[in-house]
């Protein structure tokens, strides 16, 4: 037996991968305990966004939970087409490169978020009119005929 066959003989394994001989029990502790810390992080918005859009939002209980549904499934469905494009995109520029054009790109809309009252004015969107869209389009596209705003456009 060659001594090449022999060293591919001792090598772990952990589920059908090939482990390094310098990793240790502690990385892989540190990468289970990051990803369910991530976890939890992840699933506060979760927690949080119904009461932000009946509470801050003014949105009507009665649509609260549809609407709410609706944008979680939407997070879902984006995070699912995104995760294979944005791993192929870290292989070939880089995770450090991509991590800091990610947190540049989330200032940015963080910034717009927080100037979003004047950016409307500034369109002359009426206000309140996110808010009722809402309302009247979650799962009924009949109620987009009750929108004000719609009937100069759609009569």
């Amino acid at each position: 037996m060659s001594a090449q066959a022999e060293a591919k003989k001792n090598v772990k394994k952990f589920a059908g991968i090939e482990i390094p001989p310098d990793l240790t029990k502690g990385n892989f502790f540190f990468l289970y305990f990051n990803t369910l810390v991530m976890g939890m992080i992840m699933a506060v918005p979760a927690i949080i966004q119904p009461a932000f859009l009946t509470d801050i939002i003014k949105i009507d209980q009665a649509f609260a939970g549809s609407i709410n549904g609706l944008l979680q499934n939407m997070s879902q469905i984006a995070t699912l087409l995104f995760v294979a494009a944005i791993g192929v995109l870290s292989d070939k520029v880089g995770r450090k490169i991509l991590a800091f054009a990610g947190f540049i790109v989330t200032a940015v809309f963080f910034y717009l978020m927080s100037q979003s009252n004047g950016i409307a004015a500034g369109l002359n969107i009426p206000a309140g009119l996110p808010r009722r869209f809402a309302q009247y389009s979650v799962f009924s596209p009949a109620g987009l005929r009750n929108l004000t705003i719609f009937h100069r456009v759609c009569s």
